[in-house]
């Protein structure tokens, strides 16, 4: 071992030692908080192919990183990523936090499920990736995400579309005080900006975690809604699934939508908890990509949060599946390309065919290879047996009768 390693391995554990004995407020906040990153994250352990991608600011050490790869449970494997906004300009955290959630976006899609673990204090760091991962779609309802900050719930505010309208959840650390804790927030779909997100558990050094209220960690939130909120949903004239008719009244158009998936719809509302208003898109088109990478139809409207919904049924596509999320499938179509078989066309000359050079050479062939095997076989049973064939040339000349059609007269 070398001097040099011999003066790293010490600073190593004098650093160790000092942090040991320091306050709270000197350590790092994954650090401080990966006993209850690991608590809250138990449950993946009972899937044994989820992924684990953890982000950071860059304020996080690699040696913490490394420290906490060890603690996650991520069977189907861990990807880290880190995004340095200490020094450089807005922009070019923002280019490279859109790459990095890019390339997180290729493993999330070659994963059975994963799970996203963002670690930081910078409230402009976390907004960011807020913004991006919505826009890059790399968060989908089987994508869960954790949240691990020590910023108060009063700066966190553009964190509620994201940690509202997917399976997220919030960590908080508070070292303010001498006795350590976390505390585990989740948002309910389609509340306000400013309401406050509900305490779901806590988590302190001594005695773990523990929920506070009978709700679970990454509760499937769109299950049923607590309130009736109006959603927007767009569908258009597609028999037999859906048929739009109008009607002048007094007050303007009116449109009508009927059909099975209608039916679906008004299920869902019921059962779910919401009310709805249907639209049409305006160009009258599914959606599709164009070439300014735009996209057309009510898969535009879905990305552009215009609607909330767009009814369909739509074909599933992985060109689609990056912009917008799917519901389980609800009909299968079986699609076929058809020829005709063409009319018969009958050979008035047909009947020369069993004439042809070929059939004629055929039917020799075998005239003369047939009664040679025969005779061959009858030759070598006379030599080899005391039995004597007197009617050879019957058994020869029974292949022309058979050619001729002619049978043999009894006598």
């Amino acid at each position: 071992m070398s001097v040099t390693t011999v003066l790293l391995f010490l600073a190593d554990a004098v650093i160790l030692a000092i942090s040991q004995l320091t306050p709270y407020g000197g350590q790092e906040t994954l650090v401080l908080a990966s006993g209850a990153v690991e608590a809250t994250l138990v449950s993946e352990a009972e899937n044994g192919r989820c992924s684990t991608i953890l982000l950071s600011d860059g304020s996080t050490s690699p040696r913490s990183l490394f420290a906490m790869l060890g603690k996650l449970p991520a069977s189907g494997g861990l990807a880290v990523f880190e995004v340095a906004v200490d020094g450089q300009e807005a922009n070019v955290t923002l280019a490279q936090l859109s790459r990095v959630v890019d390339e997180a976006r290729r493993l999330r899609q070659v994963s059975w499920c994963v799970t996203v673990v963002v670690v930081s204090d910078d409230p402009a760091f976390l907004a960011a990736f807020a913004e991006w991962s919505l826009k890059g779609h790399l968060l989908v309802w089987s994508t869960r995400l954790l949240v691990v900050t020590r910023l108060p719930l009063l700066e966190l505010h553009h964190l509620h579309k994201i940690l509202s309208m997917t399976n997220s959840m919030l960590l908080v650390v508070d070292d303010t005080s001498g006795n350590m804790k976390c505390s585990v927030y989740m948002l309910l779909p389609y509340t306000l900006v400013d309401t406050k997100p509900i305490k779901v558990a806590s988590w302190t050094l001594g005695r773990g975690l523990s929920l506070v209220t009978h709700l679970s960690l990454f509760l499937d939130k769109f299950h049923r809604f607590p309130h009736k909120p109006r959603l927007v949903v767009a569908e258009d004239e597609y028999q037999p699934h859906a048929a739009v008719s109008t009607q002048d009244t007094p007050q303007g158009q009116e449109v009508t939508f009927t059909g099975p998936m209608l039916n679906l719809l008004h299920i869902l509302a019921t059962s779910i908890n919401f009310s709805y208003t249907m639209v049409r898109p305006p160009d009258g088109a599914w959606g599709a990509k164009v070439a300014d990478g735009t996209w057309s139809g009510m898969v535009g409207m879905v990305k552009r949060e215009e609607i909330d919904i767009g009814l369909g049924p739509f074909g599933v596509t992985a060109v689609r599946a990056e912009v917008v999320d799917y519901t389980r499938p609800i009909v299968i179509d079986y699609a076929r390309i058809l020829g005709g078989r063409g009319v018969p066309e009958i050979d008035p000359w047909g009947f020369l065919l069993p004439l042809a050079p070929q059939v004629w050479a055929t039917i020799l062939t075998a005239l003369l290879i047939m009664p040679t095997i025969v005779l061959l076989i009858s030759l070598y049973v006379s030599l080899t047996t005391s039995h004597q064939y007197n009617k050879i040339a019957d058994d020869v000349l029974i292949y022309l009768r058979i050619l001729l059609q002619q049978g043999k007269p009894r006598l």
